[in-house]
């Protein structure tokens, strides 16, 4: 994938404008653009994450701290295969009295 063209430039403008005495302090942080350029502007191309896997692991490792026995993966495909499902209650038939 190539870097999204409109923020790079954003960047690159900022670093040209940092003053000299100040670019001390943004040494560790241009390090790391400098190394990871491509995967940082990818994101704003297409910001994808995997938040919402990384919660499912943080509520089943809760889950299996809390209800002791169960095994990680038990509990993992149980969360997995009832995302989404909800027990439909029935409504209750009165007879006339």
């Amino acid at each position: 994938m190539k870097p999204n063209q409109s923020t790079k430039p954003l960047y690159k403008n900022w670093l040209s404008n940092v003053p000299k005495e100040l670019i001390t302090f943004f040494e560790d942080l241009i390090k790391e653009m400098n190394n990871w350029e491509e995967e940082i502007f990818n994101y704003f191309s297409s910001p994808i994450t995997n938040a919402y896997t990384e919660s499912l692991n943080r509520l089943i490792k809760t889950m299996n701290h809390v209800g002791r026995g169960y095994s990680f993966e038990a509990l993992r495909a149980k969360i997995l295969f009832t995302q989404g499902y909800r027990k439909v209650k029935r409504k209750k038939k009165f007879k006339d009295c």
